[in-house]
């Protein structure tokens, strides 16, 4: 309708200006929204995926032509199928029920939609900045396909995505130690220590244990004088007392002797240094297990007599 018809309480100049005003301020907003639209980060492009193994991955792409990028959005969801219904061309109403016969051949087939969907939600996966053109994603399921989208975005909004799938591997990468198990494998008696049965009464063992179920401890190097392996690289050394030694004058002691009993005359982590259980005195050095060997004007069987020439 006219604007003459409305009912304004100024008209002429006036009313000219006033428009003029609305006008030019709608014409400012249009124009903000306007540049804000093509501000908009623009759609990444070269999609693709990269060291794609049973459980992560690498998701790249190339930067958009248009938009201030500060920095790039990405998200996932798994896809998988969903099974296929059987049906017939023939419904109820065409089967001649009281004589059993069928009024038509019936067809059967799949319902058509049996086709890939989205099992979940979008998935954040992370942002990575602008320089940053990919992501590496883990975490992931064995031999599933994943769909996954990339946007970039700017301080204020998000651009349109970037859409790319990829199915992970169907084999995790195999550790250098991890041993190939056959299948029906079966160990009696059962493997120890860790050991893990991989063929019929075949245990792969673990570091530090050896023998046909992984009993038996391994020390490397071995123990010495009498020393028993009793966990990996752990030596018990044998206690008691040794009449290696060339002082009479102890071993003719039977207290010493009783002392002596409870005394461990090898230790170390092989048992390979020799002790003396009652010290070498005056700079005297424990050279074999409980004999000391003096410096020159000592003596006795701990170096602490004084010999005068």
């Amino acid at each position: 309708f006219a604007l003459r018809h409305l009912a304004f309480p100024f008209s002429g100049p006036v009313l000219t200006h006033a428009l003029r005003g609305e006008m030019q301020l709608t014409l400012v907003f249009i124009a903000a929204l306007l540049s804000v639209a093509a501000a908009v980060p623009g759609q990444p492009t070269s999609l693709r995926f990269s060291r794609v193994l049973a459980e992560s991955l690498r998701v790249e792409w190339e930067p958009p032509s248009s938009g201030d990028v500060v920095g790039y959005k990405v998200v996932k969801r798994a896809i998988v199928p969903i099974p296929d219904k059987p049906y017939s061309t023939c419904s109820n109403d065409q089967r001649d029920v009281n004589q059993g016969n069928t009024v038509c051949t019936p067809t059967t087939g799949n319902s058509g939609i049996g086709q890939k969907r989205a099992a979940a939600e979008w998935t954040d996966c992370g942002s990575c900045t602008a320089r940053q053109l990919h992501f590496d994603v883990t975490g992931l399921a064995v031999g599933t396909e994943y769909e996954f989208e990339v946007r970039a975005y700017d301080s204020y909004s998000l651009g349109k995505a970037a859409v790319g799938t990829v199915r992970t591997g169907w084999t995790k990468p195999r550790a250098v130690d991890e041993p190939i198990v056959k299948r029906g494998a079966k160990c009696t008696p059962t493997c120890k220590n860790g050991g893990v049965c991989t063929d019929y009464n075949t245990c792969h063992c673990p570091t530090g244990y050896t023998g046909a179920t992984c009993q038996t401890p391994v020390c490397s190097p071995s123990c010495k004088n009498g020393g028993v392996c009793t966990a990996p690289n752990t030596c018990l050394c044998p206690r008691g007392w040794s009449e290696a030694g060339s002082n009479a004058e102890l071993f003719d002691n039977l207290e010493h002797k009783l002392n002596l009993n409870q005394n461990v005359p090898w230790s170390g982590p092989t048992c390979e240094t020799p002790t003396c259980a009652f010290g070498c005195k005056n700079g005297g050095v424990c050279s074999k297990p409980n004999v000391c060997t003096c410096l020159t004007g000592y003596g006795g069987f701990d170096c602490a007599i004084k010999i005068f020439n």
